[in-house]
């Protein structure tokens, strides 16, 4: 326990994103809080809008963790609610995530010495395609990176590929960067009991995706491999379960669009977005990750924690948390017919989808447990001088 004596270090945390559920993100801001209260360290959170979750707006409150909801869009509002979290806080440690350029620039100016930021994107061309050299960045996000780079002291890449990428675009920054993997809890749910509570029958097997609507999680590529398994001669009856997209997107009207096109409907159960996905997983027999850039995929260590063996897509961090042919299988980036016959392969054997799925489990259990990693960056806050 911190002693009472001792001043209490805040942190603040800078999300900077429209928050739709109670996620992985989310789930992890609250283990941090609870994970670091009794070393004596203070989370406090800032959103460009206020999280949607009711219940993780809840827990928010019941851990005392206060919430700041202030617009990185509109910089000057952006710095009214900064400034005020600044002077009511006092933070040893600005540490943001998909915002990290005001905060590290506003940091700066109002005196805060350690502005810290969490990579969690891989850099792309126009193309999302990830990015060989600088040359294929826009100008606008090479001078974007180049302030985020100048104005914040430490980073944590979620990956070895975000880490290989950000170093070798930027060697003279290289000194900052670090690795520090996303990580995922235990699955407490039953596989039967989470079937049974969702309805699913036992002679049907279940594909699921979780992906906001966005055209770099490659969901239309998944919907494409699907269709072309209709043409392959599976006796097992199956069904692609949707988790994550949002209503009225556009890309999820668009993906719709294309399943309609195919006459997939009666294939495909589209979940939204939900809040329970620790409960769903265990339910599901196969995941697809068909991004066209991934930092990492929280949701293949999800899907692991759950003992259901992942397919990916083979860029970007996923090589990192499936090993191929052991807990899972990859695909070149794209190619929905080889991800089609890996599919095929899982969907036919049962043995190879349970071995795989046992694996890729302890394979989370030995190296992605978020424990170990909050662990870890409270050290890191508590070193910090």
């Amino acid at each position: 326990m911190a002693d009472k004596k001792e001043a209490i270090k805040t942190v603040v945390h800078v999300m900077g994103y429209d928050s739709k559920k109670f996620g992985g993100l989310e789930r992890y801001i609250i283990d941090l809080s609870k994970a670091a209260a009794p070393k004596g360290i203070k989370i406090v959170v800032m959103y460009n809008l206020k999280p949607k979750s009711e219940e993780y707006l809840q827990q928010l409150k019941e851990n005392n963790i206060a919430l700041y909801v202030a617009n990185a869009l509109k910089p000057k509002d952006f710095f009214k609610v900064f400034y005020k979290v600044m002077q009511q806080h006092k933070p040893a440690i600005i540490h943001s995530h998909f915002q990290p350029l005001w905060p590290g620039i506003f940091g700066y100016l109002l005196g805060c010495k350690h502005r810290w930021n969490t990579v969690r994107l891989m850099l792309v061309d126009k193309n999302i395609k990830e990015a060989a050299n600088l040359s294929q960045l826009k100008k606008t996000t090479r001078i974007y990176r180049a302030l985020i780079n100048k104005f914040n002291t430490r980073f944590f890449a979620v990956s070895n590929a975000v880490n290989k990428q950000y170093t070798a675009f930027y060697p003279s920054h290289a000194h900052k960067f670090e690795v520090l993997y996303n990580g995922g809890k235990l699955n407490p749910f039953n596989k039967e009991e989470s079937r049974a509570k969702l309805g699913f029958s036992n002679d049907t097997l279940y594909i699921c995706c979780i992906a906001f609507a966005s055209k770099t999680k490659g969901v239309d590529i998944l919907i494409d491999a699907v269709n072309e398994l209709t043409s392959k001669a599976i006796d097992r009856p199956f069904k692609l379960c949707l988790i994550g997209l949002m209503e009225g997107a556009d890309v999820t009207n668009q993906l719709l669009d294309r399943i309609k096109k195919y006459g997939l409907k009666d294939k495909v159960i589209n979940f939204g977005i939900i809040n329970n996905v620790p409960e769903v997983l265990p339910a599901m027999d196969i995941f697809v990750q068909p991004s066209r850039s991934e930092s990492l995929s929280n949701s293949i260590i999800e899907a692991g924690f759950a003992g259901v063996p992942a397919i990916g897509s083979d860029v970007g961090g996923i090589p990192e948390v499936i090993v191929n042919n052991e807990t899972g299988m990859l695909f070149p980036v794209g190619d929905f017919k080889e991800l089609a016959n890996k599919l095929e392969m899982l969907l036919t054997d049962d043995r190879l989808r349970q071995e795989m799925g046992n694996k890729s489990r302890q394979h989370k259990i030995d190296n992605f447990l978020m424990s170990d990693k909050i662990n870890t960056l409270i050290n890191d806050y508590i070193s910090a001088k």
